[in-house]
């Protein structure tokens, strides 16, 4: 009965990937707009593992988000492919949902909690 409960620890744990918050992808679109997706881990209540957030930034500009989902399961990546007027990003990948965002449209923000190297200084 151990050995039962021990595999299924750690499958459940394979699945979550418990305390794995980070940067997810990141992109940069035609007119020059900087954007982040972000998981953050919250924790072991009922569910609801991770929050998974688009951060954006328009040259010159502050950070803004959109929200993705804060009922999130471990996303190891997704794919960023913007429209040909950099208004849009379509997001593929991650929880399978695809979903498009418009970047004219959004709330501000303070910075994304995980920001790679090249994105930490404004454009």
């Amino acid at each position: 009965m151990h050995a039962f409960l021990l595999i299924v620890s750690l499958l459940i744990a394979f699945e979550v990937r418990p305390y794995q918050g980070g940067l997810i992808a990141h992109a940069t679109s035609p007119d020059g707009t900087q954007c982040v997706v972000s998981q953050s881990w919250n924790g072991w209540n009922g569910g609801e593992f991770y929050t998974v957030r688009l951060h954006a930034r328009k040259p010159g500009g502050d950070w803004t988000w959109h929200y993705i989902d804060h009922e999130a399961s471990h996303w190891s990546g997704c794919k960023l492919r913007f429209s040909s007027d950099g208004k849009t990003l379509h997001l593929s990948g991650g929880d399978k949902q695809p979903r498009s965002f418009n970047l004219t449209q959004d709330e501000a923000s303070t910075p994304p909690p995980y920001l790679p190297e090249e994105f930490k200084e404004q454009p």
